[in-house]
């Protein structure tokens, strides 16, 4: 017999046998944004370091990811990191950035930092940008091998709204705990759905967007201080190393909260989820094939439907691996056959089934492992701003229609690969006016035509085709 309860405190019991184990921390349940606060779920990396060597985003423990611009010659890692200090006695791991060589920077634009984006769901009931917006309370822990003032930023998600506070650290390689109050916006725009309703920025590198106003909103881009150590992110060997962070609101903030593991995994699945257990970084020849993870494809299409553990943010980017071969991402058992040549089909929120127009595949099992990612940045978000373009066409209409998708024309096709990033806000500011939708798909380059994209977004937009158009991507 088992018995589990709940109140409006943190509290459960569970029994077994005549025996009571419990937990009451006496806070609400749920008070804190953060998902993954203590690292301990990286889906992506099963622990193992990710050498960053490119501009992009890169997610080391879950939700936590690095980012750095074009323009910075980079070699440092980000990883999952087991935490043996006895100063830290309840926290079991950390995300580790480490710098492996010397890092340049072309020009005081570019940046690295470490951030977090807390999906605009959790930000809802902060009210921020409205007046009666509440104040949150932030905590973490912070330790690294250069001392004195360190950075953070808060930012809405088109960067016109900046908080940026600072923290001291007196003792090199020990364990500190920062807490912050961040009083709430009365404006700005802040985003209380799917997309980024709240950017947490730690030491950024960007000279361009420093600022010596602290502790207070600015309706500017702003991503660290101008005391900041510009040393940590330029200089080989030196470290930064978080945990235990916590985002709540009120002014006094409590204990840290513990949530079990499976469901501290279900909360990070909505954003990314994989068929590799915990322990295995997904990629070729594992030689493991999760349950449920092969379908029959009749003719090029697949018979069944694969559901997900939990409903994702958005619809997914799926990626597929082949568990038998380095080679490709199907495997056909009865042929000993591997291909490249397999793709989602009528994917969703729920899941997806699978097609390939591989002729050796079609009418047998497809067998493969996969990861669906819908994390609110995939990608670096940059460059920002406004670009003229050109709308081909818009919902295979041609006539002008609240549509879900169009066809772009930016100049080049390298414009359209970098302003079109699946995760990314934009909206249209002339001829008309639209509402900020996000992109939630491009097909790069468009069928037929190299130099266009067909760029998918919800919500719908009117929007009028063959006509000189001006986005802003935010």
């Amino acid at each position: 017999m088992q018995a589990i309860s709940f109140s409006n405190t943190y509290q459960s019991v569970y029994s077994a046998s005549n025996q009571t184990y419990s937990l009451n921390t006496n806070v609400a349940l749920f008070r804190n944004k953060i998902i993954n606060s203590d690292c301990t779920i990286d889906q992506r990396n099963a622990g193992n370091k990710i050498i960053i060597s490119a501009d992009g985003a890169y997610y080391g423990p879950d939700r936590f990811f690095t980012n750095i611009g074009t323009g910075v010659t980079p070699y440092y890692t980000i990883q999952q990191n087991k935490i043996s200090d006895i100063s830290l006695p309840n926290i079991p791991n950390s995300c580790l950035l480490t710098v492996n060589s010397n890092i340049s920077f072309s020009d005081n634009a570019k940046e690295v930092s470490l951030r977090y984006s807390v999906e605009g769901i959790y930000m809802a009931d902060c009210k921020w940008g409205a007046v009666g917006a509440k104040t949150l309370s932030f905590t973490m822990w912070v330790k690294s091998n250069i001392t004195g003032t360190h950075s953070i930023a808060f930012q809405n998600a088109n960067a016109t709204m900046s908080y940026v506070t600072t923290f001291t650290l007196n003792s090199a390689h020990t364990w500190t705990k920062i807490t912050k109050t961040i009083s709430g916006p009365t404006s700005g725009t802040w985003f209380t759905n799917s997309g980024t309703g709240l950017l947490i920025i730690i030491d950024s590198t960007c000279e361009n967007q420093k600022t010596a106003t602290l502790n207070s909103w600015q309706s500017a881009n702003y991503t660290c201080a101008s005391t900041y150590p510009t040393t940590l992110w330029k200089t080989a060997k030196n470290y930064l190393e978080i945990t235990g962070l916590t985002l709540e609101i009120g002014t006094n903030p409590s204990s840290r909260e513990y949530r079990p593991f499976p469901m501290e995994l279900s909360l990070c699945q909505r954003y990314y989820e994989t068929s590799f257990p915990i322990n295995i970084a997904p990629s070729n020849n594992t030689t493991y094939i999760a349950p449920g993870s092969s379908m029959f494809l009749q003719g090029q299409y697949g018979t069944g439907f694969i559901y997900f553990k939990t409903t994702k943010r958005s619809n997914p980017k799926l990626t597929f691996y082949n568990p038998w071969n380095s080679n490709g991402n199907v495997y056909n058992y009865e042929k000993n056959y591997s291909s490249s040549n397999i793709s989602a089909q009528n994917s969703n929120i729920n899941g997806f089934s699978i097609t390939s127009t591989d002729t050796s595949l079609q009418n047998s099992n497809a067998i493969f492992n996969w990861t669906a990612s819908s994390e609110i940045i995939e990608k670096l978000l940059a460059p920002t701003g406004t670009v003229n373009g050109w709308i081909e066409e818009v919902g295979g209409g041609g006539v002008q229609a609240t549509v879900n998708y169009f066809y772009i024309y930016l100049g080049n096709f390298a414009a359209i690969q970098s302003y079109c990033i699946v995760g990314r806000d934009f909206y249209v500011s002339s001829p008309t006016s639209t509402g900020i939708t996000t992109i939630t798909s491009v097909s790069n380059p468009r069928p037929g035509n190299s130099q266009q994209a067909q760029v998918n977004f919800s919500p719908a937009i009117n929007l009028k085709p063959y006509i000189n158009t001006t986005f802003v991507f935010i």
